[in-house]
Order: C-alpha cells, then sequence, then structure tokens
C-alpha cells in the first residue's frame, strides 16, 4: 500500500504543500494519507487536503487531527480514526501588526478562512453551517465515536500503539480531554523507557557472559586450557573482544595424561600469536623442539 505520513506541524518547516504534493505525485493506485498532527499554516494545509480530495486518498489518524490537520483529515475517503484518537476544531488565528486599518484586513482575511474551514467540515458531515461553526466557537474535541457520530469520521479502528503520542506537546492548546492528557502522559516518561533498556541491556550482558563462560568450559573440558586463573582471564578477554574465543577453540588439545595448558604461566614463550605460543609450550611438556 501507499501510504504517506503527516507526523508533525503543518508548513512552517514541517509538512509543506510543495513536499507533500511532490511525495504524492509520485504515487498510484490506492493512496493512504497517515496523520498525528496538531495543525499549522492554513494555506498549506488547505492545498494538502485538495490534493488528497483529487488523488481520493484515503485518511488514517493515528494519533491526532487537530486545526488545520483536522481539514487535511475530513478530505480522505474513507476517513477511519483510530480508537484512541482524536480531532480538534476551531477558529484560525494569526498575528499581525500595524495600524487599524491592516487590524481591520487580518479580521476580514480571518472571517474569510472561517468561512473555508467551515465549509469543509459540512461537506464532509452534512451538517449545516451553524452546527460546524458552534464546534469551532467552542473549540471542540472529538474521540473516535464522537467524531463517527458526527460524520467527520467514517470508521474507528484498533487504537494506534501509545508510541504516537509521545510526540505531542498540548501545552498550548486549549480544553484537552483528559483521556487524551493522560495518554500523552502515559507516552512520555523517558525514564521508564530508560530504566526498560537499561533491564534489557544487563539480561543481554548476562547472557552473552554466561555462552562466553561456556565456550571457555568447553576449552577446559578438552584440555586446550586450564582452570583457575587462566579461564578467569580468557573470560576476562572475551567479554572485551569475542574474537579470543576462535582463538581458543583453534588450539590443539594437550595429550591424554598431560595438564591442561595455564595461558598465565610466565615460562610460556613470548611473542606471536596465541596459537604460536601454544605449540611451543606443548612441545615443552612433551620434551620436543
Amino acid at each position: 500500500m501507499n501510504e504517506l505520513t503527516i507526523g508533525d506541524h503543518i508548513g512552517f518547516g514541517g509538512t509543506s504543500y510543495k513536499d507533500f504534493s511532490t511525495a504524492l505525485g509520485k504515487m498510484s493506485g490506492a493512496i493512504t494519507v497517515r496523520i498525528n498532527s496538531l495543525g499549522g499554516d492554513v494555506f498549506d494545509g488547505f492545498g494538502i487536503a485538495n490534493r488528497i480530495r483529487a488523488k481520493g486518498a484515503g485518511v488514517i489518524i493515528d494519533g491526532v487531527a487537530a486545526s488545520i490537520a483536522s481539514v487535511i483529515a475530513v478530505a480522505g475517503t474513507p476517513v477511519k480514526i483510530a480508537s484512541n484518537a482524536h480531532i480538534f476544531v476551531h477558529n484560525p488565528s494569526t498575528f499581525t501588526m500595524g495600524d487599524a486599518a491592516e487590524m481591520r484586513s487580518a479580521g476580514d482575511l480571518l472571517d474569510r478562512m472561517t468561512s473555508s474551514l467551515a465549509a469543509a467540515y459540512t461537506r464532509k458531515t452534512g451538517k449545516d453551517d451553524a452546527t460546524v461553526r458552534k464546534w469551532m466557537n467552542e473549540e471542540s474535541w472529538f474521540d473516535a465515536e464522537e467524531a463517527v457520530a458526527a460524520g467527520l469520521a467514517d470508521e474507528i479502528i484498533p487504537e494506534s500503539d501509545a508510541r504516537v503520542f509521545a510526540c505531542l506537546n498540548l501545552a498550548a492548546m486549549p480544553h484537552v480531554p483528559a483521556v487524551l492528557a493522560a495518554r500523552i502522559g502515559a507516552a512520555a516518561k523517558p525514564q521508564d523507557l530508560q530504566a526498560k533498556v537499561t533491564q534489557l541491556q544487563a539480561a543481554l550482558e548476562g547472557e552473552r557472559r554466561n555462552r562466553i563462560t561456556a565456550a571457555v568450559q568447553l576449552c577446559i573440558s578438552e584440555c586446550r586450557l586450564a582452570a583457575g586463573k587462566a579461564a578467569t582471564d580468557a573470560i576476562a578477554r572475551a567479554m572485551q573482544d569475542e574474537t579470543y574465543l576462535a582463538e581458543l577453540a583453534s588450539l590443539p588439545q594437550n595429550l591424554p595424561g598431560t595438564d591442561p595448558l595455564n595461558m598465565s604461566d610466565p615460562s610460556r614463550e613470548s611473542g606471536g600469536d596465541l596459537y604460536a605460543r601454544h605449540m611451543a609450550a606443548l612441545k615443552r611438556q612433551r620434551g620436543s623442539k
């Protein structure tokens, strides 16, 4: 399946109309757009929504479709929403500075944008203009069941992984539902995640030490290596570099009746690799040169 993901804000260095449109244009066949966004730039959002509608792409809301991201979401055919996801609608806002004429112009622009937003929700839901404007005026949140009942979504799908909420920061969002805030709080506990990582790392290190110890014990049983300090040193060295186990396994076995080689014996041959030193030591034990 062809999938595109909107997992950050719209425009302003996030998901832009240009980048989204370019990626969408390279796709054919059934297309799904997955959304987990708090919104962003209205004009980028309208452009993205129009491209989704023109392509007949489906939409899945994984976490939240808020503000202009909700307009992008309702452009999909169909719109599916995870059982733990939400939609948020409100009136547009802007920043402006200037004289009275500029302020009035900004207000007029916001009125036009409000009408465009309301039209997008009306097109999807079939509700009248007064109803959707009431949602927007009240800065309304919809959970999955409410979204389907309102006509903003068509189908509820199994809930998304909790990690989809970890990237959301709702500090500036109004009237956040307690259940959504709880999900985000539960998903964003790095100390808990770090504790799990530390636990897993300790378990893996323990399994690795057991495996290395078993390999060294095998060398001892085959009279390739002496027990005691030699074995302890071999385990420590293999923990630092596991390729050392291959060297140990390549050592020749002692002749029957001879003592295993103590690799810590200072009288062993100096220099050369481990195999050469061991061979020299075996020759001394057998009385040969």
